[in-house]
């Protein structure tokens, strides 16, 4: 890259992965987290975002789990 460019790298979105090696009673949990958006009907995984904006916590009966951060800035 030369002086005179102007090219940047710029993160959008960071996503990790991990098992928290347990099964997870995704009903009981999404039940008592306000916060949590569970229908089995649509998709498997739990949804969680703690704050506005903040990362999304997606997590599957088996103990999977995705965390994705967008939205940064």
């Amino acid at each position: 890259m030369s002086e005179a460019s102007s090219d940047r790298v710029e993160i959008v979105n960071i996503v990790g992965s991990g098992a928290l090696g347990v099964e997870v009673d995704i009903d009981a949990l999404a039940g008592d987290i306000p916060e949590a958006e569970y229908n089995p009907e649509n998709y498997n995984g739990m949804y969680l975002r703690i704050e506005e904006h903040g990362p999304l916590i997606t997590l599957y009966r088996s103990g999977k789990y995705i965390i994705t951060g967008g939205g940064l800035t």
